[in-house]
């Protein structure tokens, strides 16, 4: 566990430092008008928290930000290739997570970083982007159930924000879709 503690070894010390870098970079990347701006920011924070759960033991956590960063580099290129805008890209890529839970397997909380995996691999490959924050909502609770028993607490704090930041997030593009509803009926 990585918990808080009064005298911090240097593992301490760079596991809260890389924990803070990703909190940014992730909470930030939702706020992101475009999506390859959003999978930008997301791939940075993911190699950030890979390194945080490896300092702190949490194993399948590193495996699972791996398998992300090489879905969100497929879905940055998803209009380049039209087999990378199949529905085979989020079938791979939920496999992957499942195959990495099976072998990474320590105990129940090992399924959960899976679940949220797959929720967010379908949320990503939904091209509209209300519909694709709503998975990362429904993911959101679960990273951070899996951050609080691993003692991951930047990454809990990050999961609490994010739930507000994708609030704020989908609130804002429903008053945007609303007022081109409003536009267009005009």
């Amino acid at each position: 566990m990585f918990l808080l503690k009064i005298s911090l070894t240097p593992t301490d010390i760079a596991g809260y430092i890389t924990g803070f870098l990703a909190l940014v970079t992730f909470v930030l990347s939702f706020q992101m008008k475009n999506r390859k701006n959003l999978l930008i920011l997301q791939s940075v924070s993911l190699v950030l928290f890979a390194i945080q759960y490896y300092l702190t033991g949490a194993y399948t956590g590193v495996i699972l930000e791996g398998v992300c960063i090489a879905r969100n580099v497929t879905y940055y290129f998803r209009n380049k290739h039209k087999f990378l805008d199949s529905i085979y890209i989020p079938i791979i890529f939920s496999t992957l997570a499942i195959i990495v839970g099976i072998f990474t397997y320590a105990n129940w909380t090992s399924i959960i970083p899976v679940v949220a995996n797959i929720l967010q691999t379908i949320g990503l490959y939904i091209k509209r982007e209300r519909d694709n924050r709503i998975f990362f909502l429904i993911g959101s609770p679960l990273w951070l159930t899996y951050n609080f028993i691993n003692g991951v607490w930047f990454g809990v704090i990050t999961e609490f924000l994010n739930i507000i930041s994708i609030v704020v997030s989908i609130i804002r593009i429903v008053r945007i879709e609303n007022k081109e509803k409003v536009t267009s009926a005009n």
